[in-house]
């Protein structure tokens, strides 16, 4: 039943906000244009600033463990919540124009029929 409310809501909410057109509805568009464009790039993107931050924390190559631990140190590693949520809004806000890029060439080049399943 809760569900149901939930999803009823959201169905309200969506019926109004179809016809809103700004900045954010922009933004949410170019994202919605490319989600497995966004999802492969970014979990890339994720690993790499990943590296980037174990290193930083004083590992090396030889303690890492990969496999189902993605490369990540036995040892605790890694950043504070707050943090985290930072480097989130980074990498957002960093695959803005590279999404927006690709929509664009998608909406260029119809004639590539596999473009629309990223």
């Amino acid at each position: 039943l809760f569900t149901l409310m939930t999803l009823g809501a959201m169905f309200i909410v969506l019926s109004y906000a179809e016809d809103i057109k700004n900045i954010f509805s922009k933004v949410f568009i170019t994202y919605g244009e490319v989600p497995l464009f966004y999802f492969i790039i970014h979990f890339y993107v994720i690993h790499l600033l990943m590296f980037v931050m174990v290193f930083l924390q004083g590992y090396r190559w030889a303690d890492m463990i990969f496999g189902f631990n993605f490369g990540r140190p036995k040892t605790g590693s890694g950043v504070e919540l707050r943090a985290i949520y930072l480097i989130w809004l980074g990498v957002v806000v960093f695959l803005y124009p590279l999404c927006q890029w690709f929509g664009h060439y998608k909406t260029k080049h119809r004639e590539n029929k596999w473009l629309r399943f990223l």
